[in-house]
């Protein structure tokens, strides 16, 4: 035997079935239960499966964990006798249950049957033909409780979508209510009405004839007229309603189904509604069903009164013969009603109900449903009287003509419409997809049919992911609006939105989702455009008023947090309107896209470049480190003005008037900022245009001056004014020079010697640095070829490396070129270079020393103790030496603190195996610290200052 989970699938006789029907045979008599057995074909090998239980228990626990087709019960089991055994049984399992007897009880057999039992067969009666035919018999039950089911989930449905308020009530009790209903009572929830006494919700004056109405609604069975009824709701309000009500089973329990409208608001046109409520009374009483008796010894046949009605005869025309009646029945439907009627008459049947048509007066066709039975015979048998009724069934099938074309219309829509409408199963794969799928994505619905959404290829969610949206689904709650991404195979993006709410059969069973789904793909892109718009500037593609700001606020708060600098750079175009008005607005938009691509090749990568407005341009400068650097982005700008635009091959010049404002001196709110810069500007437009100018005097001043040493730096190269100066580094144990550092100098023709503070900076801000640095390494190597050329022994020469020196990625190979080509070996050259420097990238400056190092060339970090460098980190670094900052060294005799930094450098270089200099020893306090300590090489002013190359060379010596 085999124990399986009940299904709801049909039961199938069909050859190539896979599961055999499955029989229950409840039976505690071996010799009865044998009896069965062979019956149904167990032994035989009958298409059947049987499952046999002794006992009521074990019967009923057998239909909790099997899937059975159908229950084979005797009544009397060790562990319950007679109508109890069914009753018990029944209640467990709603499959078809055929009782088995071997006595004949009439009484006890109809008590069965009543109680819903699906045959009584005899012991001797069962045979293979027998069950098979039960079987068939019990797939048609089953089919038909299916359909009850569906009636019944399209019920609540209607109810549910009905705009009338409708509920239920037994015992007074409301079981069932409506959203309208509870729109009508001013109520959001079910449970505010559920369990109430319906009288509740009616005026006291109603309450009697209401009362009166439901007693003859029950008594009668027949839908309750019209009436209007006063309601009231919570707090107190009363309103008139319509209503309807028909008496229903709920819950196997009768009921009373009521529908109202609210009809305050049309109280005032009550009179123009009077016709209508006559028709809808007279459509009530058309329905009524008609009784007939057929005396057929005299032919006549006399009908009850609504038989007049339904055919269109005159008041009283209710007798009539059978011949008479016939004539009547549509000429296609006769022959199957004649048929019917003789096997009724001779007895082949009990009784008889038929669906045919009948033409009343006026020559229209009525659908009615004819129920007959024969009541009496004589004495041989031949019937004498039969009675029945008749049913106007026209309305029904008016609503099943009507309810076929809502479907043909249904499918014409969606294969029409835009969007598309589907279903999923229990498992959420598609079933079906309308037309809509395929007209809007111009895929193959096959293509998706049988699989889930997320089982699509290139289909993702817009937002969120998966595994959130089916866990909506796996709760079973409605969704709307879900978006997704469909990537096409050509990689085009279509968004799709789908909305969907769950679908449950009658008895609460999940069955799948159904939704529609639309193209939104269009409605994105826009969205997508106006949310540009909304930050950028349509026409240049650059930020606009409000991102700039935006941007200009976020840079004013990073750089307050460093304690550096922001700059607003404001712009406004010189002579743009007349070229605008002149060639047109299509040439206008056309130099304005020019201009912003030479404005954004003036600035840096964190810097922000925007549009304001008409021919006004704002830069945000971000994290200078000081305020007046902001000139030379100017400054850029402005040359960068010195070349023509073309416009189609027309060239055009322009010029820009340019204000600057820097936070924090002029302000730390971005609005202020950018009024100080537009201030500027004008100033600088007023006075001179194409120039630029700060918002305060003393910015202004201290630009020119850094602007005039930027211009002579950038000649002091080309006219050599650059010189290198040597400081002696000693060994501080017997005196001897052991190498030096090249230090730069500029020899300003008008100011003479420039310090390194002043002019440094500024080659580090314009780049200059990169080939002043070159020049320094080239002339130190000359200067030693020089050295070597005049028999002096030279010694190592140390040359500082700029920043933006050490991040080339060709520094190894410049290097080794310069050295090579003075004819040196690299043992000669010894790089500095600070310990912040090698902070900024740690990554890269480690890729950078293996190069070095790999080259032959020695690495010294300079002014260590200042940058903070991690341990861990230093010990990852191939350096050669430390040099102990000046500022630790000269306080070390007097610092305590000092000392111990100082100590603990000279450890860590030592246990690393690196050398270490200490830099500004300028007494002999200095020296017995240091070599006490194990330092035993230094430089400062106590072994000699930067000298020239002649005064340096005295103290080299003369090559053996």
């Amino acid at each position: 035997m085999r124990p399986r989970v009940q299904s709801s699938r049909s039961i199938s006789l069909a050859p190539g079935d896979p599961s055999p029907p499955l029989i229950l045979l409840v039976e505690d008599d071996d010799a009865d239960a044998m009896l069965a057995e062979t019956a149904v074909g167990k032994d035989g090998g009958g298409p059947y499966e049987v499952l046999r239980a002794r006992t009521l228990a074990k019967a009923l626990a057998a239909v909790g964990a099997a899937d059975v087709h159908l229950v084979l019960l005797d009544l009397n089991l060790p562990d319950s006798i007679g109508l109890e055994t069914f009753k018990r049984m029944r209640e467990a399992t709603r499959c078809p249950t055929i009782i088995i007897t071997g006595h004949d009880w009439p009484e006890l057999d109809k008590e069965a049957l009543d109680n819903g039992a699906f045959e009584i067969v005899h012991k001797d009666m069962l045979g293979p033909d027998t069950i098979a035919r039960l079987l068939r018999l019990a797939e048609s039950q089953l089919r038909s409780q299916r359909s009850i089911e569906d009636i019944e989930h399209r019920y609540r449905q209607l109810i549910e979508l009905s705009p009338d308020a409708m509920f239920v009530h037994s015992d007074w009790r409301i079981t069932l209510v409506n959203a309208a209903a509870l729109q009508m009572f001013h109520l959001e929830r079910p449970e505010q009405l559920l369990g109430r006494e319906m009288l509740e919700l009616i005026a006291p004056g109603s309450r009697d004839t209401v009362r009166e109405r439901v007693r003859r609604l029950y008594e009668s069975q027949q839908p309750a007229p019209l009436a209007e009824v006063e309601f009231m709701r919570a707090d107190g309000t009363r309103f008139s309603a319509e209503v309807k009500a028909a008496s229903v089973l709920h819950g196997r329990r009768p009921a009373a189904q009521v529908v109202a409208r609210d009809i305050t608001a049309r109280k005032i046109a009550e009179k123009a509604l009077n016709e209508t409520r006559a028709r809808l009374e007279l459509a009530l009483a058309a329905s009524q069903v008609c009784t007939w008796d057929y005396d057929l010894r005299s032919g006549e046949i006399v009908l009850s009164e609504s038989w007049a009605e339904m055919v269109g005869a005159a008041p009283g025309e209710t007798r009539t013969t059978f011949i008479a009646l016939t004539e009547l029945v549509h000429p296609d439907d006769l022959a199957p009603l004649r048929k019917i009627l003789t096997e009724v008459l001779k007895g082949l049947r009990q009784e008889y109900a038929v669906e045919h048509r009948v033409r009343k007066r006026t020559g229209e066709w009525r659908w009615i449903v004819s129920r007959g039975r024969v009541v009496a015979r004589d004495a041989r048998g031949r019937a004498i009287r039969m009675i029945g009724t008749n049913l106007d069934n026209s309305a029904r099938k008016h609503a099943e003509n009507q309810l076929r074309e809502s479907e043909v219309r249904f499918r014409s829509l969606t294969e029409l419409s835009s969007d598309w409408y589907w279903e999923q199963d229990e498992a959420l794969r598609f079933t079906y997809l309308s037309a809509g799928f395929s007209n809007r994505t111009g895929d193959d619905p096959a293509r998706l049919l049988g699989r889930r959404r997320w089982d699509e290829p290139g289909q993702f969610p817009a937002q969120g992911t998966w595994e959130e949206h089916r866990a909506l689904l796996e709760a079973r709650k409605p969704f709307r609006d879900f978006e997704q991404i469909r990537v096409g195979d050509d990689a085009t993006e279509q968004y799709l939105s789908s909305s969907g709410a769950p679908v449950f059969d009658a008895a609460g069973r999940f069955k799948g989702y159904r939704g529609v789904t639309s193209d939104i793909t269009t409605r994105k892109a826009a969205e997508k455009r106006l949310a540009y718009l909304a930050r950028f500037d349509a026409v240049t593609g650059l930020p606009n008023r409000e991102l700039i700001r935006e941007r200009l606020a976020h840079a004013i708060t990073q750089s307050g947090r460093r304690g550096r600098n922001t700059g607003a750079l404001f712009a406004n175009l010189d002579g743009f309107k007349l070229i605008n008005d002149s060639l047109g607005h299509r040439y206008g938009d056309a130099l304005l896209l020019q201009v912003g691509q030479r404005l954004h090749s003036c600035i840096r990568k964190d810097d922000t470049l925007g549009r304001r407005s008409g021919d006004e341009f704002v830069l945000v400068l971000a994290d200078l480190a000081r305020a007046d650097d902001a000139a030379f982005v100017a400054q850029k700008i402005l040359d960068s003005f010195a070349a023509h635009f073309d416009l189609d091959g027309q060239e055009v010049y322009l010029t820009a008037s340019i204000g600057l404002a820097v936070s924090p001196d002029n302000g730390d709110d971005p609005d202020a900022l950018l009024t100080c810069a537009e201030a500027a500007m004008r100033r600088s437009k007023v006075s001179s245009r194409n120039a630029f100018c700060f918002y305060t005097d003393e910015m202004n001043v201290r630009a020119a001056t850094k602007l005039r040493l930027n211009t002579d730096l950038r000649r002091a190269l080309e006219r050599s004014e650059f010189r290198l100066y040597y400081q002696p580094k000693v060994d501080l144990v017997g005196g001897a020079l052991i190498g030096m550092e090249a230090l730069l100098r500029w020899q300003h023709p008008e100011r003479g010697i420039v310090a390194p503070m002043e002019f440094v900076p500024v080659l580090e801000h314009t780049g200059l640095i990169v080939p002043v640095g070159d020049w320094v390494v080239e002339e130190a190597c000359r200067q030693l070829r020089d050295w070597t050329s005049r028999e002096l022994e030279p010694v190592p020469i140390a040359v500082n490396l700029s920043a933006r020196q050490f991040r080339r990625r060709n520094l190894d190979a410049v290097i080794c070129d310069i050295v090579a080509g003075h004819g040196l070996q690299t043992g000669l050259l010894e790089l500095e270079i600070t310990e912040s420097s090698l902070m900024d990238d740690p990554a890269d400056a480690i890729r950078q020393l293996h190069a070095l190092r790999a080259a032959g060339l020695r690495v010294s970090v300079d002014d260590f103790g200042t940058g903070y460098s991690s341990l861990a980190y230093l010990t990852r670094l191939p350096l050669s030496t430390l040099k102990i900052d000046r500022t630790f060294v000269n306080a070390a005799i007097s610092d305590p603190n000092s000392a111990t930094i100082v100590r603990m450098v000279i450890d860590m270089a030592q246990n690393l195996g690196l050398d270490v200099v200490a830099e500004g020893i300028e007494s002999e306090r200095h020296v017995a610290f240091l070599t006490q300590h194990g330092c035993n090489k230094g430089q400062g002013y106590l072994f000699g200052k930067p000298m020239s190359p002649e005064d340096i060379a005295i103290r080299l010596p003369r090559r053996r």
